[in-house]
């Protein structure tokens, strides 16, 4: 696992996840061929996300060439923080479960 976390890729992909039949906007901050980081757009606490380490959860995104990817992904982490300016913060970490072909892509370097 710790080889992987060094092949991170930087970005920056708005996205959706589906947890408990909520919906949360955020941004994809990085990714790898197993697993991605997330940024929620929780201002305030009761709009924090409802899940727990180990949770099953959905990811929709774009890919920098258009494509919609849906993705399942586990919950690894969360990191739930106050900040003064932006008030309530939520950082997620997955492993992503059986990644589709449209996710795979975003490695290929060919």
């Amino acid at each position: 696992m710790f080889k992987e976390r060094l092949l991170r890729i930087p970005v920056r992909f708005p996205a959706h996840i589906i947890a408990e039949n909520e919906r949360y906007s955020g941004l994809i901050t990085n990714i790898s061929a197993y697993g991605l980081g997330m940024f929620l757009d929780t201002d305030v606490p009761e709009r924090a996300v409802e899940c727990t380490e180990g949770s099953i959860i959905s990811v929709e995104f774009n890919s920098d060439r258009g494509e919609l990817i849906v993705l399942q992904c586990k919950i690894i982490w969360l990191n739930r923080q106050e900040r003064p300016q932006e008030g309530m913060t939520t950082g997620i970490g997955m492993e992503v479960i059986d990644p589709p072909p449209a996710f795979v892509k975003l490695f290929d370097r060919s």
